[in-house]
């Protein structure tokens, strides 16, 4: 068998996950002869998706992605059904044969999953002869295991889960030497430094990235602003307030807070596991800020994913329809104004201070000096989130909050949801800044279940 002569049979299912994965799959095998292969059923089944609620979008997307493959190769005087080029030595074929169910060793049903696993064995067939390895690509489990039930080499789609191997964190970790304690008194009362102050290499950083500079004895905060150097973050207070006011309690929840307040950050995503104080950090810059009059009203906007069995159609206006969604930012607003605070929390729902509001109408709305949290954003499509995050005017504040390790939506992943995309896409971008919080404060229960459950 020569080497890097691949052909690759695509599932439907690799195409909802991630429509344009032809142009991944090309890339991944771009040092061989490669053919990707997409039986007429996967045609079929897009078209059969593109009006769906959930899958539709990227149904019609991979559809153009398909079709734009075949414009340019009719240019070239190539043909679909023999092969149109994807780039130097990948083609991509559409296969309209007709398959035979009737074959000797193996007993299939009738449905499009059997006609995509009897292409690829035909393809196999095809193949191996001429020196090609073949294989099936796909993103569900059942199907894989049907097809290597067959004979087939059966594998997982990786594309979009290599980029997302690692999660950016957001913190940068930088030793200075032992003897330094004096320059960390010195930044704390300038309130920052310039880069070259730094006595080691920093590395490269990316704007507004966390960094905590630690030696034997003490330790500083400061975010990374490009040009201006570092800007001091305050420590977290290791007593609790006199008054009992919300603190962070962790170096993570204080860039969190810092990134929250930051008037140079439009754009802020915290993500980590439940119990972090993701929400509660986001909602207590919020409203500070709101009494502060930086902005004019909170709005909260959450996932409408349920937990366990769905309840069904629920009665009434909007407003109580949503009533279900509101606990968890009015369980922070609690933390934050305390049991004596229950009359200003009523107060400020009812004049639309803060609100909570789905995200099915929001097309067409911009929302100005507005600060925006939007919760469980791991249960959110990316396109979804374009949509909300697109919605921001001037003097609006965007902070999106989850936990990708506990998507809820049934056709993502902890790879493909929107926070996700979100963080890894804008995380080199000047006016959005990220942490990722691992430390949870909630209660030692909620610590062991998160890490062990």
């Amino acid at each position: 068998m020569k080497k890097g002569r691949v052909i690759v049979v695509v599932d439907t299912s690799v195409f909802i996950h991630d429509p344009e994965c032809i142009k991944e799959i090309a890339t991944e095998n771009k040092k061989g002869a490669t053919i990707i292969v997409v039986p007429r059923p996967v045609i079929s089944e897009l078209d059969g998706l593109k009006s769906h609620a959930s899958k539709g979008f990227k149904a019609r997307e991979a559809s153009r992605a398909i079709n734009s493959y075949i414009r340019n190769g009719k240019k070239g005087g190539h043909s679909i059904g023999t092969g149109v080029p994807v780039e130097n030595t990948c083609f991509l074929v559409v296969d309209s044969k007709r398959v035979d169910f009737n074959h000797p060793e193996i007993s299939l049903e009738k449905n499009n999953d059997s006609r995509i696993i009897l292409t690829a064995m035909h393809w196999k067939e095809l193949g191996e002869e001429k020196g090609f390895k073949v294989s099936v690509i796909t993103n569900d489990g059942n199907f894989k295991i049907i097809a290597e039930s067959c004979g087939l080499d059966a594998k997982m789609y990786e594309g979009v889960q290599k980029i997302y191997n690692e999660l950016y964190s957001g913190i940068k970790d930088i030793v200075l030497p032992d003897g330094s304690e004096s320059l960390f008194t010195k930044w704390h009362k300038d309130g920052g430094m310039d880069i070259s102050a730094v006595p080691v290499e920093v590395g490269n950083l990316l704007a507004n990235q966390c960094c905590v500079f630690s030696s034997a004895e003490k330790t500083f905060l400061a975010i990374y602003k490009g040009e201006e150097g570092f800007r001091r973050v305050n420590k977290p207070s290791k007593k609790p307030s006199l008054d009992g006011a919300i603190l962070p309690k962790n170096i993570e929840q204080a860039f969190a807070y810092a990134l929250c307040f930051d008037e140079d950050i439009d754009l802020v995503s915290l993500a980590g596991k439940a119990g972090t104080g993701k929400t509660l950090m986001a909602i207590l810059a919020g409203y500070q800020q709101m009494k502060l009059g930086r902005f004019d009203h909170v709005l909260v906007y959450r996932a409408q994913v349920e937990l366990g069995e769905k309840m069904g159609f629920l009665p009434g206006t909007l407003d109580e329809k949503i009533a279900p969604w509101k606990y968890p930012i009015l369980d922070s607003l609690l933390a934050i104004l305390g049991k004596e605070g229950k009359s200003e929390i009523k107060n400020l729902f009812e004049i639309g201070s803060i609100s909570i509001e789905p995200i099915n109408y929001i097309q067409g709305r911009t929302l100005r000096r507005s600060y925006v949290l939007i919760d469980e954003a791991q249960n959110m499509e990316p396109e979804d989130m374009k949509a909300l995050i697109t919605r921001a005017g001037n003097g609006t504040k965007m902070v999106l909050t989850g936990d990708v390790a506990q998507v809820r939506h049934p056709y993502l992943n902890s790879f493909s949801n929107g926070l996700t995309k979100v963080v890894q896409s804008l995380k080199e971008g000047k006016i959005t800044g990220h942490v990722t919080l691992t430390k949870s404060e909630r209660s030692r229960l909620a610590e062991l279940a998160a890490d062990l459950l």
